[in-house]
């Protein structure tokens, strides 16, 4: 095949001239044939350019299947040459950086995913940053990205042709979301047949990868408790939080390390606040140690009391104990859980903030409202500003029960995000909205606002592609 001939002087790093497709075997009728084609390029008198992309790509796979994995890779660096934005040229040096455990190189090839018309394309960039994030630490700009990733941007979605069980797929997505690298990875190992796709591939090793890496902090983590290095905790979680968001579990250690450290430094106890928790956690964020104690021990049986939640006990029970020394020398009173909220918000504490909304939330009956203040918190952090103003404001009017959802003012909101091109501020909206018509909050037609939901979300992926191509990592 005259390609095929194309291909080799190619990969040998011959030059594409007159003389040496002639001597390679092929006649001036082929060549003329391949320029007519679109294959070659005629660049002077005696002198091609090869433009076949897809077919080098192609035969770069076919190396691959015999093994031949020298030619594989170098066909798949012409590719590139000639389109540096190949999807699945990308991919592969994707997949061999990852598996070289070249991990920073790996970035450079993802660009082009980010950037796709394919929306399944960019949630695999997603997803695969996401992972990056729990292994390397990523350039800046790419954390705050990370940062502000909810489990809907790295979700499989309906009609990807790659997965015939979309819920299934989306199972394993979750527990990687939720950083349960350990269960991600054994269920995937269970469906090895399924696996074995370049996406899959990349998916599984950078899992592996980041439960590696989780285990590694992990026991990090324990040797600090273990000679109750509690500033050598904070610092050890802070840095993780440059990296990626924590989980409950890591952001309890910082809550009740820094208050222990507070405590010690000063002599003063935290200040309790008002409200009732049923989960540690909870009861973590209102400074009620002894509480998050009865908690956390009734949360687990004895047996499966996991060795970072003895840990995690045992820092609850120094903190309490100073709590208790401090408040029998110096009472105080409890602070108001709105003025605790404010605080929180104030400091720039979302995690807190959210955690004792909830709680407020739970003690006036109105759960159901979550979805709004969760993403006006979003909001605070994507713009930094802590809308304590909005949030108070609006926690009043739901506890004396005069707040209602204005649809319309929401989808102007939007609409005005959009227009000024603060897209991650218009998706959190957009985000807001459907949850309320999922809620029946709306106070206008349901099919309304059904019709109105697609043409913001079509809008907002229009933009945020041409956005994300104007960018094209410029860190």
């Amino acid at each position: 095949m005259p390609n095929e001939k194309i291909y080799e002087l190619l990969i040998k790093g011959k030059k594409l001239s007159l003389i040496n497709l002639v001597l390679y075997g092929l006649s001036i009728k082929e060549i003329d044939s391949l320029c007519k084609e679109g294959i070659l390029y005629q660049n002077g008198f005696a002198n091609y350019e090869f433009k076949d992309a897809e077919g080098i790509f192609e035969y770069g796979k076919h190396m691959t299947a015999i093994r031949n994995y020298y030619k594989a890779r170098r066909s798949f660096e012409i590719c590139l040459t000639i389109n540096p934005n190949d999807i699945e040229a990308n991919k592969r040096f994707v997949l061999n950086s990852v598996f070289l455990e070249r991990y920073t190189e790996s970035i450079n090839y993802l660009k082009p995913l980010q950037t796709s018309t394919n929306i399944h394309t960019r949630h695999d960039f997603n997803l695969w940053l996401f992972l990056l994030s729990h292994v390397i630490q990523l350039p800046l700009p790419l954390v705050q990205l990370v940062k502000k990733m909810k489990f809907e941007d790295i979700a499989a979605l309906k009609g990807d042709p790659r997965y015939l069980d979309i819920e299934g797929e989306n199972k394993i997505r979750k527990l990687v979301f939720e950083q349960e690298f350990y269960n991600a990875s054994i269920i995937m190992k269970e469906h090895e047949t399924s696996y074995n796709t370049i996406d899959n591939i990349i998916f599984y090793d950078l899992t592996k990868a980041a439960r590696k890496k989780k285990k590694t902090r992990f026991y990090s983590l324990i040797g600090k408790l273990m000679k109750k290095d509690y500033q050598g905790v904070i610092d050890l979680i802070k840095l993780e939080k440059t990296m990626h968001t924590l989980t409950n579990s890591k952001e309890s250690f910082l809550l009740v390390c820094e208050a222990i450290i507070k405590m010690r430094q000063t002599g003063s106890s935290t200040v309790p606040i008002e409200g009732e928790a049923n989960d540690y956690l909870g009861n973590l964020c209102l400074n009620r140690y002894d509480l998050a104690i009865s908690a956390l021990e009734n949360s687990h049986h004895a047996s499966s009391f996991s060795r970072q939640n003895a840990f995690l006990h045992d820092c609850l029970v120094e903190a309490n104990d100073l709590q208790k020394k401090s408040m029998e020398c110096h009472p105080i009173e409890p602070i108001n859980i709105l003025r605790a909220i404010e605080e929180a918000l104030e400091q720039s504490d979302y995690f807190r903030a959210t955690n004792l909304i909830k709680i407020f939330l739970k003690s006036i009956g109105k759960e159901e409202y979550f979805y709004i203040l969760e993403n006006l918190i979003d909001i605070s952090y994507l713009v930094g500003d802590p809308c304590t103003l909005e949030i108070s404001q609006m926690l009043s009017n739901l506890s004396n029960g005069t707040f209602y959802f204005d649809t319309c003012a929401c989808i102007y909101s939007i609409d005005t995000y959009l227009k000024s091109d603060r897209l991650c501020v218009a998706k959190c909206l957009i985000r807001m909205l459907g949850e309320a018509l999922d809620q029946n909050h709306i106070d206008i037609p349901k099919n309304e606002v059904e019709d109105m939901i697609t043409a913001l979300n079509s809008t907002l992926t229009t933009k945020s592609l041409s956005q994300d191509q104007a960018k094209m990592f410029t860190y």
